[in-house]
């Protein structure tokens, strides 16, 4: 069982019970297969979903752009990606991501696509409540007045309001994703460092700083808050930071004593807004969390089902590092799934085989497929023979995300190619020899006969004249059997001739190809009453006689099937000289013929022909038209 077919067969048995959606296309986009579970996420049968038919479930609103991008992958052989829904029969719908890759024959043509249905309701349905959420908290946020931001894990400022700005003097592209030390300078952070540690370990802080902002611009005593974030498992996400100008400097015990009550209840007033924006939040990323799991288990089904397939199938991400592989990869490469996540590709492969391949991937990278075969000189495994497609992840903006590669190692089909074509150029070195055997063992008979048995009749001929002449009274009816006898003696004479020329035509030698060719067309018309013209493009020269006589043959097979077969009035005989090739082309007018018939064992005249032809390592082909006659061509190499 080839590699082909042992895919296959487990990609039919993984399938049935697969808890994703599988399908697979023909060439020109039509559905040929789906699964259990695919019945269940379209409301479709497979009888309904198989050809156009899954279009037809596709929701109206979404049915135009999907026909147009599925369209457009079978054309270009990209890889199909996009997230839609299905309106089923009983008028609820279901959102599904889609995704198929192509599948490509060894000659890199696409045979189809086998792709993917993944049920993502939950996380549509989750990033329809972010907007929401986005715009409640940014309107909760920028009606407090002090300037509030948040700052993750890895002290990352993810988000904040409009005073934070005005506070810095600086533009929300300067502050986003920047740390908490870069935007506001090491002394300021160096501040604020104790009580950034605690807010990370979930201990809110309250503590007034002297703090130098906006180019100095802005100075002076700050009141700051630490609010830490915690998820429902009490894991700190991060915290918000408050930050107001205090509008006077301390004042003493006293003064201190007189505003304490108005700046409690102040802070007071704004904790309890981040607090109920901080529990929206964490409900927020408890959704968040529980569509990670929902996506997490779908990563685990897919790797279930290519962790099963004979195959190399990794994923690498805009910067050549992986991060997916099968287990084929692990087992090809002998090294565990850690080894390669978040390595570059370079280093798992070897640098050999990385620049043998950083053209294709950067092809990929453009959005382009690649697919090619070719030897490559691995780390390890060492030097094989692969073939590789190479697809491009394009995200709904049609930007690369990432590259699929999927790679075959079909080292032992090449070597038996290899040794199927050796096998071959021995079988057409013998062929070449029997035919230059079966040549000189005609030639040698055509001798024998013309020589013996041409000679002895001749004779023959002679010495019945000579018995005419003779003193001997003949009667005349020994008159009318002589001369019988004579007829009987010419016709002999003529089928030695004839039977000699064709077991090796004699105008061959004399005259070359060219002439042999129009001295056979001239005799060919006269036998058969069938009109036959010759056609010469230029003289032909220093062409050997092994080619010639084969050439001939080829001519003088054609035209048997001419006269036995197609009912022509008219044969033609083209022969030029083209760049570094010889084109022998013969037409007719007549019935035309069957082309299927050709490879029917007992069709030995046009078996005949295509042995001719690979002797001399060309092709062949014929055209058939019903009432319009027949062509075949052979073009064999010719160096002048």
């Amino acid at each position: 069982m080839n590699l082909s077919e042992l895919l296959k067969e487990q990609l039919e048995s993984l399938s049935t019970f697969s808890p994703v959606g599988i399908w697979k296309s023909d060439s020109l986009g039509n559905c040929v297969y789906i699964n259990n579970r695919m019945t269940e996420l379209t409301g479709l049968t497979r009888e309904e979903a198989l050809g156009p038919g899954w279009l037809n479930g596709v929701h109206p609103e979404d049915r135009t752009r999907i026909s147009k991008e599925w369209n457009q992958a079978v054309q270009t052989g990209n890889l199909f990606s996009s997230a839609f829904r299905f309106r089923k029969k009983d008028g609820s719908h279901s959102w599904v991501y889609d995704q198929g890759i192509p599948e490509r024959d060894p000659e890199g043509k696409i045979r189809g696509f086998i792709g993917t249905l993944v049920d993502i309701k939950d996380r549509m349905r989750m990033e329809a409540q972010v907007p929401e959420w986005e715009g409640l908290l940014t309107g909760l946020l920028s009606q407090i007045w002090a300037s509030i931001s948040f700052v993750d894990r890895d002290l990352r400022i993810k988000f904040h309001n409009q005073y934070f700005e005005r506070m810095l003097g600086i533009s929300s592209e300067q502050i986003v994703g920047k740390t908490l030390r870069e935007v506001m300078g090491t002394q300021n952070f160096e501040q604020l460092d104790p009580h950034v540690k605690n807010a990370l370990r979930g201990k809110p802080a309250e503590f007034e700083a002297r703090l130098v902002l906006n180019e100095e611009k802005v100075e002076g005593l700050f009141a700051a808050n630490f609010l830490p974030m915690v998820d429902r498992g009490d894991r700190t996400l991060g915290f918000f930071l408050l930050l107001q100008k205090m509008t006077q400097e301390p004042l003493g015990e006293k003064g201190l004593f007189n505003t304490q009550g108005d700046l409690e209840s102040r802070m007071g007033a704004r904790t309890r807004l981040l607090n109920d924006a901080n529990e929206k939040l964490v409900q927020k990323i408890s959704q968040l969390e529980q569509a990670k799991h929902v996506l997490g288990t779908s990563e685990k089904q897919m790797r279930l089902i290519t962790d099963s397939l004979p195959v190399l199938i990794g994923y690498l991400d805009p910067r050549e590092r992986y991060l997916f592989i099968n287990k084929s990869y692990e087992e090809w490469f002998d090294l565990g799934r850690d080894q390669f996540l978040g390595k570059h590709i370079r280093e798992i492969k070897g640098e050999a085989a990385y620049q043998a391949i950083r053209n294709s991937l950067r092809l990929a990278l453009s959005g382009a497929g690649v697919a090619f075969e070719s030897w490559l000189p691995f780390k390890k495994p060492g030097k094989r023979f692969v073939r590789s497609n190479y697809i491009p992840d394009l995200d709904d903006q049609g930007q690369v995300q990432g590259i699929i590669l999927l790679t075959q190692d079909i080292m032992e089909n090449y070597l038996n190619q290899e040794r199927m074509q050796e096998k071959s150029q021995q079988f057409r070195n013998l062929a070449k020899h029997l035919v230059k055997i079966r040549e000189t063992e005609k030639v040698h008979i055509a001798r024998e006969i013309h020589d013996d048995l041409g000679a002895t009749l001749t004779a023959l001929k002679i010495d019945m004249e000579n018995l005419l002449k003779s003193d001997f009274k003949i009667s005349d009816d020994l008159k009318d059997i002589h001369y019988s006898l004579g007829q009987l003696v010419d016709r002999c004479i003529s089928s030695v001739k004839n039977i000699s020329s064709k077991l090796r035509p004699a105008m061959l030698d004399v005259m070359g190809l060219k002439g042999a060719i129009e001295d056979y067309a001239e005799d060919f018309q006269t036998r058969t009453g069938i009109k036959c013209k010759t056609f010469f493009s230029r003289k032909i020269r220093d062409l050997d006689k092994d080619r010639s006589l084969i050439l001939f043959r080829i001519m003088q097979e054609c035209l048997t099937n001419i006269s036995r077969h197609s009912k022509a009035t008219q044969a033609e005989i083209h022969f030029k000289v083209a760049k570094k090739v010889l084109v022998l082309e013969i037409r007719d007018n007549g019935v035309g013929m069957d082309v299927t018939a050709v490879d029917q064992s007992d069709s030995y005249g046009m078996q005949g022909i295509a042995e001719r032809v690979a002797l001399l390592d060309g092709e062949w082909h014929i055209k058939a038209t019903p009432s319009r006659g027949t062509r075949v061509k052979a073009v064999v190499p010719f160096d002048e």
